[in-house]
């Protein structure tokens, strides 16, 4: 056995939380990484140690750079390079990631519903949490053998029950939903182990080919993609990924560098329908090095009254129409299917430090391009730096789940007849937390001290639709992160928000202040069982 300080890069997936995928989108705005494949994401280690190696490239080419502006990106590389550092060429490596720790409170009303009145704590991985004490103490592990590969990440999680719902509440979610009204039941306090992440995978050639509870994340935005993003808890599938991207002859050569990803999952917490399945595929292209496309084709099918026949899934693969249209029996429904479409864009007239990017999604509809005023839609800039700033970046998004055309209500998107739990796992929108019915804008702001040490201030504001809730909603947040080093292996990071909401179907103005503290020990220790 042979223990070395750092591991090497490979087929695993870097989880979503990393700090490196805002590290690499930033050089990538500076034009030191020009193949990325931002709308399809987490990346593999492999992924990411090539985006390293053509950064360290480009740096060494690049002309005009300032000392200070030079020394800035030097110092990010070389971070990354610690990150990617090359390990063990053969035999099997088991690398312990990290192990941390995490405690917060909520002091106030919350709100733990997106797929009804909106969420306090967002695209955290479906993590509970509640008024009062909240903690999780977790670990990551990878492993790699050949052609083989797999990671663990697991927690302990601890987060407060609450009391049921008023009588008023449960009705409303009913006529929402469209469902007969649920009996009182409280939520009891969560005080035990969850495995947030365990896949095994095998690599062919080109193709990744895994299987496990593993994340999903398809779109460019910072915030949270239309489709999959990391606000729910990731979900048990099959996925399907090329390892690198590929490009094709002839006339085809106009397409540019290609990815793709096929997945199919179940998702889990559905009432109505109970036990459906959902089926995703994803293909991105990077045409030119400022300019990147996605498309996007996901159904929810099968479940509880869907039996599983060749007749049913040749329809929910080819029909364009929807069951009630066909007038067709329930158990020939073809499902609940959806489409996206999303790009990238770097400006280059602004010396390539602002990038404009959108994402977009359908229900029902062959693309959200064919149909855009029934579309959702999630637009963002980003701004490497600011004017005599050059450590200072800015984001704006603005997300809208409400139709630009018409508001028909709650029924529509993230939502289906047949299946009237929705776009959700476990209770969480799989999507933007913006929810059913909803606009949100979001400004976050960052300081980069270092590659790992930065301040990140946020400001989003959510407005729901009358139609959505009577009333409508608001939900306002300020939001305070701090990531910094404490060593070379120990890191902290401390969140800290102010909330305000006001969802007169649960009553007035309220208001909650919580934060949380993590401490990660990152040894990256890696063990070689056995060598040649």
């Amino acid at each position: 056995m042979v223990c070395a300080p750092r591991a090497g890069a490979g087929l695993t997936y870097v989880p979503m939380d990393s700090w490196v995928y805002a590290a690499l989108e930033r050089l990538a705005v500076r034009g030191l990484v020009t193949l990325q494949g931002l709308t399809l994401r987490p990346w593999t280690r492999h992924e990411c140690a090539a985006q390293v190696r053509e950064a360290r490239r480009q740096l060494r080419e690049a002309e005009g750079l300032e000392p200070a502006e030079r020394a800035d990106l030097d110092e990010m590389v070389r971070a990354l390079e610690r990150e990617f550092a090359p390990g063990p060429e053969q035999g099997a490596v088991v690398v312990a990631e990290a192990f941390y720790g995490r405690n917060g409170w909520l002091a106030g009303p919350f709100l733990n519903d997106s797929y009804h009145f909106g969420t306090t704590w967002q695209n955290d991985s479906g993590r509970p949490f509640g008024r009062g004490y909240n903690a999780v103490a977790g670990f990551r592990v990878r492993a790699e053998a050949g052609r083989v590969f797999a990671a663990v990440r697991g927690e302990h999680q601890r987060a407060p029950g609450r009391a049921e719902q008023p009588q008023a509440v449960r009705e409303l979610k009913a006529r929402l939903d469209d469902w007969p009204t649920l009996p009182a039941t409280a939520i009891p306090r969560v005080n035990g182990w969850k495995t947030l992440e365990a896949y095994v995978g095998m690599r062919i050639r080109n193709v990744a080919v895994s299987v496990g509870r593993q994340e999903l994340y398809w779109g460019p935005t910072a915030d949270a993609p239309l489709s999959f993003s990391t606000n729910a808890a990731p979900t048990a599938n099959v996925k399907v990924s090329l390892r690198e991207p590929i490009r094709l002859g002839g006339w085809f050569r106009h397409l540019g560098a290609i990815r793709g990803e096929v997945v199919v999952g179940k998702l889990l917490g559905h009432q109505y329908t109970e036990r459906p399945y959902f089926n995703g595929q994803k293909i991105s292209l990077q045409l030119t090095e400022n300019l990147e496309i996605g498309a996007t084709r996901w159904a929810i099918f099968l479940g509880a009254g869907h039996p599983v026949t060749v007749e049913n899934l040749w329809r929910h693969l080819v029909s364009i129409r929807s069951g009630s249209a066909e007038g067709i029996r329930y158990a020939r429904d073809p499902g609940d299917r959806k489409t996206g479409f999303d790009f990238r864009y770097r400006l280059p007239m602004l010396g390539r430090r602002v990038q404009l990017y959108s994402d977009s999604y359908a229900d029902d509809d062959v693309n959200p391009l064919a149909a855009p005023r029934r579309a959702a839609i999630s637009p963002g800039l980003y701004f490497e730096s600011l004017p005599g700033l050059r450590r200072v970046d800015l984001r704006l998004e603005a997300a809208s789940t409400t139709p630009v055309g018409q508001d028909v209500g709650p029924q529509f998107i993230y939502y289906n007849n047949q299946y009237r739990s929705g776009n959700t796992n476990l209770g969480r929108l799989l999507g933007s937390p913006v929810g059913r019915n909803g606009r949100q804008l979001q400004v976050r702001t960052t300081y980069w001290a270092a590659a790992r040490e930065r301040w990140e201030f946020s400001y989003r504001h959510l407005k729901i639709s009358n139609r959505m809730l009577p009333g409508g909603g608001t939900q306002t947040a300020g939001t305070v992160r701090y990531a910094w080093p404490l060593g070379d292996s120990w890191h902290a990071l401390l969140f800290l928000q102010m909330e305000r909401f006001w969802i007169p179907a649960l009553g007035g103005p309220q208001k909650n202040f919580s934060g949380w503290f993590q401490l990660q020990w990152e040894p990256q220790l890696t063990i070689q069982p056995w060598r040649e």
